[in-house]
């Protein structure tokens, strides 16, 4: 058996590597032994001091987050980190790579705390549902202050241990290897007989008044006086007020009842979800090029984000396209992008001119020879971009195409990966990577490698009509209009899908799309299966014959005057037959999640994505489902697969394309299985 921890002896300093594939997680064996490892230091009297430090590329990303579904296992990291605190030895934290989470908190504890340049700490409990839980809340706020270290556990963000508000918490960095350096501060401590333990410094209450301030500032920033965000403050808050005991038990104590929450619970399976995603089959064998040079074919206004993106990453980007007009508006058009970033403050002019140096254009087809990657609007004309011998990943940003044929018109035989990119992508990070059968492996290697270096979630699919992602809304937008049909005004059936946890209604959505898109998308789901259509005087079709176009048009379902949405009273009367007594008895918002379900259920049956929590990862990313609430079939396990069953089987009369229950979740039921496990 590998040990997780292990330990060696240098000048007389105990060196306690934290040794755990993957990332050297703070995993409950990994605890008890470097428990053991600590104890044993400090009772060695041939030891005069401790460094503490992780193997590999990091220090620590700290807990697994699985372990907070179950009973937290002792030592618990707290544990550790007062042991380290208090230990008669000094103890010396050397840092690389990064220190994320319970992993730097266990830093924190340490005396003193090396770095090499460019490693990164984070404390991004609060993207959990979570306040930091091994007393993070009470020693970074005494090094820094209430500000800093509310910036960063507010943000979860990765910081690099360079930036100012870190100032107090690095007693040194270098540009070599840490251990070396914590080795010599360690001896140095020893020999002094002198150290300071955090639970004692004092330097971040050197100003109690604008402690205080800098907390009621950030108070009434909050949107809500309750949550993650509130507790962290309530606790950095303590950290003033309290003694140092009594801080950590009250952190402790918000720490313990947040693990148990349905919002935590949610979090940590988007959290895992996300993780689940990047798992893919063809990335066992797949080998990712190196990729440095990237060629958009016909790239249009849709495409510049990700040519920025691209530019952003250090990558050479050539534009194609056989039109010089349009080659050079393409240009233009990026600059101009450019141009506001700089105006704005959000690039520098130094950072503006690198990344533009990096872009080029061409009408000329051989310029496409030099790309290790190809993105391929679809917009050009096949014998326009034949591509002879080039071997790059041919990318189609277009899930609507069909790839094979594409792929044979082009030259590049199965070469071809299918991609929807959502955007905005600075806000999604959301890809689909529609993977044809017969596709190479090392395609798929290369085109997840480049979207992963852009710190997007890539979620794989199998060929399907507008990709699974949209699979799952028109089934939503099918059921608003079928519960339309039933006598729910349209109002009403916005208000429960977003109690569902959507940001926005069906109609909302259907008018950001536009009506005859989303009419057009519905025809070809009934072309491609069995589905009874929509009733042949439905709203979608009476207000494209009026004349309704959707939001960019001002007016849909909803009418979009002054920057505002306000509803239509002539679409919301109310139903003089009045509402079926179907609906009566299921309600809306349950009608639409079983929906969304059967909808999901089908796209597992059919292999279209390899797991459930792939919907939900595209449901919570790309369509603004709340991520406390875990996404649709989150929601489904915590009402229960018998209830959706039962649904089905009521709502099947209005509508059997939408709600006749797939034997799949009858089969479920029958053997207790939920999508995430068992039924207890």
């Amino acid at each position: 058996m590998v040990e997780e921890v292990h330990s060696r002896r240098q000048s007389g300093v105990t060196v306690i590597t934290l040794d755990r594939p993957v990332a050297n997680a703070l995993a409950p064996a990994l605890r008890l032994a470097l428990d053991s490892q600590i104890r044993q230091a400090i009772e060695d009297s041939n030891s005069c001091a401790i460094v503490l430090t992780g193997a590999g590329n990091l220090f620590s990303t700290g807990v697994d987050i699985t372990e907070y579904d179950r009973q937290l296992a002792s030592p618990w990291v707290g544990d550790l980190c007062s042991l380290i605190e208090n230990s008669e030895k000094p103890v010396v934290a050397a840092i690389h790579g990064s220190a994320v989470g319970a992993g730097f908190e266990l830093a924190l504890a340490a005396h003193a705390r090396v770095a090499r340049t460019g490693s990164k700490i984070a404390l991004p409990d609060v993207g959990l549902g979570l306040t930091p839980g091994a007393g993070g809340t009470q020693r970074l706020p005494r090094l820094v202050g209430a500000q800093a270290a509310l910036e960063l556990m507010l943000s979860g963000q990765l910081v690099d241990v360079s930036e100012p508000r870190l100032r107090g918490v690095f007693d040194r960095t270098t540009d070599q290897n840490p251990e070396d350096d914590a080795i010599d501060l360690a001896l140095l401590l020893a020999e002094s007989g002198k150290w300071s333990r955090t639970k004692d410094c004092d330097r971040g209450f050197s100003d109690p008044e604008r402690y205080q301030n800098a907390i009621a500032f950030i108070k009434s920033k909050l949107s809500a006086s309750t949550g993650a965000e509130s507790d962290i403050v309530k606790c950095v808050e303590a950290a003033l007020l309290l003694p140092f005991e009594s801080g950590l038990s009250f952190e402790s104590a918000i720490f313990q009842d947040r693990i148990k929450l349905p919002e935590a619970r949610a979090l940590r399976h988007v959290f895992t979800s996300e993780r689940r995603a990047a798992i893919m089959p063809e990335l066992a064998t797949g080998r990712a090029a190196e990729v440095h040079d990237i060629c958009f074919l016909g790239a249009g206004t849709n495409e510049f984000e990700l040519i920025c993106a691209c530019l952003e990453r250090g990558k050479n980007v050539h534009l194609y396209d056989v039109n010089l007009d349009a080659v050079n508006a393409k240009i233009a058009g990026i600059h101009s992008i450019y141009d506001t970033a700089v105006s704005r403050k959000v690039l520098l002019p130094q950072a503006c001119k690198e990344q533009l140096a990096r872009l080029s254009a061409s009408t000329e087809r051989s310029s496409m020879k030099e790309a290790q990657l190809i993105f391929d609007s679809g917009k050009i004309a096949a014998q326009e971009i034949f591509a002879d011998e080039n071997q790059a990943a041919w990318v189609i940003l277009n899930s609507d195409f069909d790839l094979a044929r594409r792929a044979r018109e082009t030259g590049i035989n199965e070469q071809a990966v299918g991609c929807r990119i959502y955007s905005p992508i600075n806000k999604s990070r959301l890809v689909e990577l529609t993977v044809p059968a017969g596709c190479p492996a090392d395609a798929v290697a290369t085109a997840d490698m480049v979207f992963n270096a852009m710190d997007m979630t890539v979620v794989r699919s199998a060929p399907v009509t507008g990709g699974p992602g949209y699979a799952m809304i028109l089934a939503l937008y099918q059921s608003a209009l079928k519960l339309v049909d039933a006598g729910v005004r349209p109002l009403d059936v916005d208000k429960s899908v977003k109690r569902l946890g959507f940001s926005q209604g069906a109609f909302q959505m259907i008018d950001r799309d536009g009506l005859q898109l989303v009419r057009d998308r519905i025809n070809q789901v009934q072309r491609s299966r069995a589905f009874d259509g929509l009733h042949p005087d439905n709203l979608l079709d009476r207000l494209i014959n009026a004349g309704a176009a959707g939001r960019a048009a001002g007016q849909g379902f909803y009418l979009y005057r002054d920057d505002r949405v306000h509803p239509i009273p002539e679409l919301n009367d109310c139903n003089p037959a009045g509402v079926s007594p179907i609906i009566r008895t299921v309600g809306p918002e349950q009608a639409i999640l079983a929906a969304l379900v059967n909808e999901a259920v089908r796209l597992l049956q059919g292999g279209v994505v390899q797991r459930a929590s792939d919907l939900d990862v595209l449901m919570v990313k790309g369509y603004g489902f709340s991520g406390p609430r875990g996404g649709p079939l989150f929601q489904a396990d915590v009402l229960g697969l018998s209830a959706i069953l039962k649904n089905l089987r009521l709502l099947q009369p209005l509508s059997a394309g939408l709600w006749t229950p797939d034997p799949l979740i009858e089969s479920m039921v029958k053997n207790g299985e939920r999508f995430f496990g068992r039924v207890n």
